[in-house]
């Protein structure tokens, strides 16, 4: 009976030691995440600097959105590898979508 108690406790901690690392998975989404915060940290500035427009602005943050509702859906039953590498894909192209917007000079004729 000793025996059987020192095991189930020696089985249970270490299956309390593997289950955060099993939950990160793919670093989560998490790494989606925070790119995704910074690119709105980026837009929201860029608005306030003038070298965006609202709609540039307002369809920049559409994509950003859609992209954190994909990352949840991916991540409800454990993301898998393929589906990490579209989010990191699709935040790359809103990165460089961004990038285009912000040097596209639409507010030039405001400037004057």
């Amino acid at each position: 009976m000793k025996n059987l108690i020192v095991s189930l406790a020696i089985a249970s901690s270490a299956m309390i030691a593997a289950t955060p690392a099993a939950a990160q998975g793919f670093r989560g989404g998490n790494g989606v995440h925070q790119r995704l915060q910074r690119i709105e940290y980026r837009i929201d500035r860029n608005l306030q600097r003038g070298s965006l427009t609202r709609a540039e602005a307002f369809r920049l943050r559409g994509q950003a959105n859609q992209i954190e509702r994909l990352a949840w859906r991916y991540g409800r039953d454990g993301m898998s590898g393929w589906e990490h590498r579209d989010l990191e894909r699709r935040v790359d192209r809103l990165q460089n979508h961004l990038q285009r917007q912000r040097f596209d000079d639409d507010r030039r004729g405001w400037r004057r």
